[in-house]
């Protein structure tokens, strides 16, 4: 079933490119497909959204609908102790509702979670500024050594519509403020944005990626910079190289998590890949590398 999902999704991805010999050449172009995922997907939900907007000189979030998206901050704050969230919101219908979760987080997985969802009653259109009480009696008191990173997010879900958002401030009982550029007039410095979803921000695949990416032309390049790589590898491998080896083994492995993973959409793994390529491609240096039998 796994393997059905993504083989739709490689064929969809290929499928929302634009008609011609230009893009199958030469692809849609480096970073695209969120993009054109948004608007021509026929399989992947849409994700929300979120920007910055700006209004007689003041810069404000705007959250849209859509997919789970969070825009979160590493918070500094201790288990079983009181807190009080501060923003002022904008939403564009009534009865609207902004959901705060703060989380046990690193990267994508939660663990214990604060989820705050506050009703916005029946004003809409114009700002106002709500004050929520926290308490972190869910969060485990651990030795410092042991203790995962806490994030606040702010997510929106309802549908057809946005929030607007400034002013976000986490304090303590006492007054203490714990959240960084809560006004966006650093723009988004000291926040970045989570998703639940993955379809709709790269082809989860090396081979149909820098298809998509860079087209034939793309494929192939890439194509003759492995085989050369792969081809030394192994040579030198054969030889009793023993750094040809381990090279030969990593540059393998990335190429068999790339059947099912883009990969070089993250910079420091397509530096890892170059980096394989260029060293496995460059035969022994000087220095005793070898292994030779008695």
């Amino acid at each position: 079933a796994d393997l059905v999902a993504r083989q739709a999704h490689w064929q969809d991805a290929l499928d929302i490119r634009d008609r011609g010999l230009v893009t199958s050449l030469f692809g849609m172009g480096l970073g695209r497909f969120p993009e054109i995922s948004y608007w021509r997907s026929a399989i992947n939900p849409r994700s929300a959204t979120y920007r910055l907007e700006r209004e007689a000189g003041n810069t404000y979030l705007r959250l849209g609908s859509g997919d789970s998206l969070y825009l979160e901050q590493l918070v500094s704050v201790e288990p079983g102790q009181k807190y009080f969230l501060k923003l002022d919101v904008r939403p564009s219908r009534p009865n609207d509702t902004l959901t705060v979760p703060i989380c046990e987080k690193w990267l994508l997985t939660s663990y214990n979670c604060i989820w705050q969802a506050t009703g916005l009653g029946k004003d809409f259109g114009t700002w106002r500024s709500i004050k929520v009480p926290l308490n972190t009696s869910e969060f485990a008191i651990s030795p410092w050594y042991s203790r995962r990173p806490i994030k606040l997010s702010l997510s929106y879900a309802t549908a057809n519509s946005t929030i607007d958002i400034d002013n976000v401030g986490l304090e303590t009982e006492f007054g203490a403020k714990l959240l960084s550029n809560g006004d966006f007039s650093d723009r988004l410095d000291h926040w970045f944005f989570a998703t639940d979803g993955h379809l709709q921000w790269h082809v989860k695949s090396l081979l149909y990626g820098v298809l998509f990416d860079q087209g034939w032309f793309g494929l192939l390049s890439l194509g003759v910079l492995l085989v050369l790589a792969l081809g030394r590898a192994v040579m030198h491998t054969f030889a009793g190289d023993v750094i040809a080896s381990a090279l030969l083994a990593a540059l393998s492995s990335f190429l068999v998590a790339g059947i099912f993973d883009t990969l070089i959409d993250a910079p420091r793994f397509l530096l890892l890949l170059l980096l394989l390529a260029m060293f496995s491609a460059a035969g022994p240096a000087s220095g005793p590398r070898r292994v030779r039998s008695p």
